[in-house]
């Protein structure tokens, strides 16, 4: 259990890249292509990489708020932005090494489809949250675990049902990051295993 902001961010900055320049070039991409990959999982990975791209979408919306503002979460926000947009580039590697076409410029046209109405409401938000301070905080960083719960859900259950060793290499390397910005945001090891293991042996991440 981390007692003080400082000790948990020291143990967060101190985690080493699971998606390191070695463990990417060691990812047999030219392999991928010699793996099916059922129809139904290709809008599943356009999700998934789109979402891991609109990371900079949020992390530009937090620096409106108090949480982009505390220079503590702040060291936390860049590590994060720079991480979501890699695990978004290298699902969309993926994509195009197992033939499936996509834009050039995807990252560009996936931001083009947020709807106008979500900037405003978000406008809003914002100004909303500068109400209530320190305590804004709070409750991002449990808004943040949850939905880094159900992204690590959500990958391990793909790569069970996808059965492509490739895929399956690359998406437990992005869940064992992923799994980091859980403790950070839980703030708590034991509260991050906890849920981690509601559905099997935590081991069986990576």
């Amino acid at each position: 259990m981390f007692e003080t902001d400082k000790e948990v961010l020291d143990w967060y900055e101190h985690q080493p890249r699971a998606l390191s320049k070695e463990f990417v070039n060691s990812i047999r991409w030219d392999e991928v292509a010699n793996y099916p990959i059922s129809p139904e999982f290709v809008p599943v990975l356009y999700y998934m990489r789109d979402v891991e791209s609109y990371t900079e979408v949020y992390y530009n919306e937090l620096l409106r708020t108090p949480t982009g503002r505390n220079p503590f979460f702040r060291k936390f926000m860049d590590r994060w932005s720079v991480e979501e947009y890699e695990h978004a580039r290298l699902i969309n590697r993926f994509k195009n090494a197992a033939g499936i076409q996509t834009s050039k410029d995807w990252r560009n046209d996936a931001k083009a489809a947020i709807p106008r109405s979500y900037t405003v409401e978000n406008q809003i938000s914002s100004w909303i949250a500068k109400m209530f301070g320190r305590h804004f905080s709070g409750v991002h960083m449990v808004w943040g675990a949850i939905n880094e719960m159900t992204t690590l859900q959500g990958y391990r259950r793909l790569w069970k049902l996808a059965g492509h060793p490739v895929l399956e290499q690359l998406l437990r390397a992005i869940a064992q990051e992923e799994q980091f910005t859980l403790i950070f945001t839980g703030r708590k090891p034991g509260f991050a295993w906890k849920v981690l293991t509601l559905r099997g042996n935590y081991q069986d991440l990576w």
